[in-house]
């Protein structure tokens, strides 16, 4: 008799489609400090240096905002649920190092943090998985005297030890979860992780069974991939008799809108056109792969 084949099916046998959405914190618009402190680091660091690509425009600041207000989060959230849109949302717990999100943001009026909190766990977790986004996404902070060091969390931190980085990302999902929100997962901020995934992704699991006692979390790292690219199972430290392992969430787009800069507008059709042929997602539906849209919140806001 033939071997019976067997095929692995989307539930409902529909394409998963999700937005995720990085960089986003309460009340400030991070990537306004985030380009200002790259810049002085630059000037400490790389004096006399052109700054690269991905330093930000410093020249911009002057008409970026430095915060976003929690009214546009409250739009943004009832326009998604009136739409179905479900995903990720990320919560950075010490954003640029001005504030902890559980502590409030004494610079800025408490209305705006009361009112940012307030539409994050009524309009945004009911729809989205919230991930901390490691701590500051700027400086990496000594975690004994909570000051900043001159290692930056995702450029020049390179391959700290296991144990370091547990507790460095147990204490990002510490802030969230004292913020009384979730923490489902862990978004990395730029490439951190990326020259050691294996010793990361095991950092993720440990950090996440102190604080939240989940054994499943899951992480995005890897974006803008093409689908042969893709690993067949994106999964890590796999412990089916515990229950236990860690997903990669994989995007298949960039910030083509939503961009991360918070000062350049989107292209929407370099992930799918009008006439659905262009872009990249057609390859990743025709293969019916999950869509996973990546984007960031300061664009978001840029756009309106």
């Amino acid at each position: 008799m033939p071997t019976p084949q067997a095929t692995v099916c989307n539930p409902l046998l529909r394409t998963p489609l999700s937005l995720l959405i990085d960089d986003s914190c309460p009340v400030i618009n991070l990537n306004y400090f985030w380009i200002q402190q790259r810049h002085a680091w630059n000037a400490r660091h790389r004096p006399g240096q052109p700054p690269r690509h991905g330093d930000g425009d410093i020249d911009k600041l002057t008409s970026m905002p430095q915060t976003i207000p929690a009214d546009f989060a409250r739009q943004w959230a009832e326009w998604c649920a009136a739409e179905g849109v479900r995903g990720k949302f990320s919560m950075v717990p010490y954003p640029a190092g001005v504030a902890r999100i559980d502590r409030g943001f004494p610079d800025f009026p408490r209305a705006e943090y009361d009112g940012w909190m307030q539409v994050t766990r009524d309009l945004i977790c009911p729809n989205f998985d919230i991930t901390c986004e490691m701590l500051t996404h700027t400086h990496v902070v000594d975690l004994q005297t909570w000051q900043f060091t001159e290692a930056w969390e995702q450029f020049e931190w390179r391959n700290p030890d296991v144990e370091r980085l547990t507790d460095y990302i147990a204490a990002s999902m510490q802030i969230v979860v004292d913020a009384g929100l979730p923490c489902q997962g862990v978004t990395s901020p730029g490439g951190f992780g990326t020259e050691n995934e294996a010793t990361y992704a095991k950092a993720i699991q440990d950090a996440a069974l102190r604080v939240t006692g989940d054994p499943r979390p899951f992480y995005l790292l890897h974006v803008n991939v093409p689908p042969q690219e893709w690993p067949h199972v994106p999964l890590w430290h796999v412990d089916k008799a515990a229950g236990r392992a860690v997903a990669s969430i994989i995007g298949c787009t960039d910030d083509w809108f939503g961009n991360w800069t918070g000062y350049d507008a989107g292209d929407a059709d370099l992930c799918i056109t009008a006439d659905l042929q262009g872009g990249a997602l057609p390859q990743v539906l025709n293969r019916e792969l999950p869509c996973v849209l990546v984007s960031h919140w300061p664009g978001f806001y840029f756009g309106g």
